[in-house]
């Protein structure tokens, strides 16, 4: 077996890296509406990340075929997973005991269950063969029937729990959300403000999020702020929130390498149309 350190494998295992970062990040949070589903996408994400950044430095069979199956069986687990994420996080919650939802959700533990057994039934994939391409270990193969239903499947779900998602933000937003979003170059930090019309965030989660620790007396009701904490965080940044009844300016400060001769600024505000 020969192994290549190229630059695609360096990407996709450092992806994997960062998402079980996130993961561990988020895992204090799991019983948050939603938090659990969304963990298991990022595991899923995981799987598909280290499978197929390892795979990439295998030149034989079987192995090679091994780690492409485990790929595709981390990426049948991000679909279904998100959907159950986007329905918890805006309150849909009682649809996760539906019948329908549990019926989704067998898809990808059959696809888990059959994915090993392909070269019986080639439902997955048939042709496989390694096909190098700049110095990795590419595959090709053509997709069967329960491949293309898992594509299909996959980007409907996901399109739909996104709607879910833009869906809530709207629907909390005041009747006529705006959002105002504008960038400006400060000395040697890059700091992005986003306003929006809305209701605003509650006293006590802004200073839980400003604190960085909860309680069980005083806590955050959602993830998605702490996602962005985290990340701009991990940028060695600084979030802060200016909140109101008029509604919510979160502002990210972030370090920025040009050079700047002052302060320039470039505003965007936007609303839906009627």
């Amino acid at each position: 077996m020969s192994v290549y350190l190229a630059w695609p494998v360096l990407v996709t295992l450092a992806a994997g890296i960062g998402t079980l970062a996130l993961i561990s990040y988020l895992f204090q949070y799991r019983d948050r509406p939603g938090a659990k589903w969304f963990i298991l996408t990022l595991a899923g994400q995981s799987l598909f990340c280290f499978a197929y950044g390892f795979g990439l430095t295998v030149f034989t069979e079987p192995l090679r075929r091994w780690l492409e199956m485990l790929a595709l069986v981390g990426l049948s687990w991000l679909g279904v997973p998100f959907l159950g994420f986007a329905l918890g996080y805006t309150g849909r919650g009682r649809l996760l005991r539906s019948r329908g939802f549990k019926l989704l959700l067998s898809f990808p533990a059959l696809t888990t269950v059959l994915l090993p057994f392909n070269a019986w039934h080639g439902l997955v994939w048939r042709d496989f063969s390694i096909d190098p391409v700049y110095g990795v270990a590419t595959v090709s193969y053509s997709f069967q029937p329960l491949a293309f239903l898992g594509i299909l499947g996959a980007g409907t779900v996901v399109a739909v729990a996104a709607f879910l998602l833009v869906e809530n933000a709207i629907v909390h937003d005041s009747e006529s959300p705006t959002v105002t979003v504008s960038a400006t170059i400060d000395g040697d930090d890059f700091v992005a403000r986003v306003s929006d019309g809305g209701p605003g965030i509650p006293d006590y989660e802004v200073q839980t999020l400003q604190d960085g620790d909860e309680t069980a007396l005083e806590h955050g009701s959602g993830l998605g702020l702490w996602l962005v904490k985290w990340g701009v965080l991990r940028l060695g940044g600084d979030l802060t929130f200016e909140s109101s009844g008029a509604g919510t300016t979160a502002r990210v400060r972030l370090p920025y390498d040009g050079e700047s001769a002052g302060t320039e600024d470039v505003s965007q505000t936007s609303s839906p149309s009627a």
